[in-house]
């Protein structure tokens, strides 16, 4: 594995790599960072079997793409959000936001468990842990965009789900999640929470 690839997994000659960052199945690629089976790319990030592809960020099976961003099922295609075609200014324009939206938060594709941390189960699966003090665990993507989104807070999720070119079936199609039932489950979790403070003050009253 070349040096400068970080954290990555089962990506075949990987000497041809450069620049990959937590990812899984990548192979003769360059700056693919958090991403799952792309092959020949360059610079796609948060990405899942893309190949022949650049600047393809959180985007599904694009193949020979380029300058998309959340899109799904696409080939030959350029400047497109959520498989809508769209300007250079305003695709640079959502780049920036969605750069903001996960400012601190990433999608772990793969992630370094210590010892301290494994199962019983994990040390019987991974039993050259103890040489290295752990192991590099491999997440599902859909698996990763759940645990992101988990952590995620509402106010950054609002942001993306917000804007003019978003589609809840195209997002749902790239990572598993259902934004409607997330939006339902919080708004769930809000209406308990005033109760639980209105239950609160009239108890302060008695």
């Amino acid at each position: 594995m070349s040096d400068s690839n970080i954290n990555c997994t089962n990506c075949e000659e990987c000497t041809q790599c450069k620049d990959c960052n937590r990812s899984y199945n990548c192979n003769r690629s360059s700056n693919c960072n958090r991403s799952y089976n792309c092959n020949r790319s360059s610079n796609c990030n948060r990405s899942y079997n893309c190949d022949g592809s650049y600047n393809c960020d959180g985007s599904s099976n694009c193949n020979k793409c380029e300058n998309l961003l959340y899109c799904y099922k696409l080939k030959f295609k350029e400047f497109h959000v959520f498989n809508k075609p769209v300007t250079t200014a305003r695709l640079n324009e959502l780049r920036t936001l969605d750069a903001k939206i996960y400012e601190d938060y990433e999608l772990r594709i793969t992630e370094w468990i210590e010892e301290n941390r494994m199962s019983e189960q994990e040390k019987k699966d991974q039993p050259q842990f103890y040489v290295m003090g752990g192991y590099l665990k491999v997440n599902d993507y859909k698996k990763a965009w759940a645990n992101l989104w988990a952590i995620l807070p509402r106010e950054r999720k609002n942001m993306l789900t917000s804007i003019p070119e978003f589609d809840a079936q195209i997002f749902k199609d790239i990572t598993g999640i259902d934004v409607t039932e997330d939006t339902a489950r919080d708004d769930k979790k809000a209406k308990i929470l005033a109760k639980i403070e209105e239950l609160r003050k009239e108890a302060d009253q008695l």
